[in-house]
């Protein structure tokens, strides 16, 4: 994969960052470096970046896709009321899909919706 100035400026954010972000506020961090880059260009290299596997992707019902610096599989739970997302892993969770369904996988998204512990202090 060709890695342009804009490409590489925003896997450098994507793989640097702690948690998980839009492509709003990854625009956002991208000004800072290169002022004049559009959120066209923000959103069509986050695509191809996702394409090739070099990064992945959060989709949240009702709510911008976030971006995430593992493109290894893994499972998130969200938040209901703030929209947090944290990463969990299940060990072997594939392996057991496969056996309680019995048939072949090829892929999954599994979001579990939890109530995060600082909304339930704050009622978020």
């Amino acid at each position: 994969m060709l890695l342009t100035k804009q490409r590489s400026l925003i896997l450098n954010i994507v793989k640097n960052m702690d948690g998980h972000l839009s492509a709003d506020e990854i625009y956002i961090l991208a000004r800072n470096s290169m002022p004049g880059i559009a959120l066209a260009t923000v959103y069509n290299n986050l695509n191809a970046l996702y394409a090739a596997g070099e990064i992945g992707k959060v989709k949240i019902p009702d709510s911008a896709d976030l971006y995430d610096r593992s493109p290894i599989l893994h499972d998130h739970i969200i938040c209901s009321k703030c929209k947090g997302v944290k990463d969990v892993r299940i060990p072997d969770f594939l392996g057991q899909l496969k056996e309680s369904i019995g048939e072949e996988i090829d892929s999954y998204d599994l979001t579990i919706n939890y109530t995060c512990q600082k909304c339930r202090k704050t009622s978020c």
